[in-house]
């Protein structure tokens, strides 16, 4: 039974492929870095890192597949409209992972005031009102106005 490999389509993937001899340096495997642009349990096709021609490598050719470090990407944080009054409690437990069993008791305006109360700084959410694009050229406009003419 061939392990089922779809998992890796479309990622980054380093595979270890069986050689048929030990190649010139005496090596019985070689790694091969790149996309698995389709994989099932039959076979990965991969193209490989900086080359342009996919290469069909099938499932009894393969010693190993592990996903290929990636560079972590920038973490951003996401604007969420304020909490008004009848969100707080929701908002806490699905946003703040505060556990139900310390929601459960907690009238909305509590919740609304503890809400307020937390530092959102840190945390991978802020809470603001978005700009809309008319807005945006006016308050552009008025700061263009508002410079001093060299």
């Amino acid at each position: 039974m061939s392990q089922d490999y779809s998992e890796y389509q479309g990622k980054k993937v380093i595979v270890t492929v069986k050689l048929k001899e030990a190649n010139a340096e005496g090596a019985l495997a070689v790694e091969i870095e790149g996309l698995a642009e389709a994989a099932n349990a039959q076979a990965i096709l991969l193209k490989p890192k900086g080359k342009t021609t996919p290469q069909l490598i099938e499932a009894a050719d393969i010693e190993e597949v592990k996903y290929a470090p990636e560079k972590p990407k920038k973490l951003s944080r996401k604007l969420l409209k304020p909490v008004t009054y009848g969100e707080a409690r929701q908002h806490l437990y699905e946003r703040h992972g505060i556990p139900a069993s310390q929601l459960e008791n907690l009238d909305e305006e509590a919740a609304l005031k503890a809400h307020s109360e937390i530092d959102h700084e840190p945390l991978g959410h802020y809470h603001g009102v978005k700009e809309t694009k008319a807005e945006s050229a006016i308050a552009a406009e008025s700061a263009d106005a508002e410079a001093p003419a060299a």
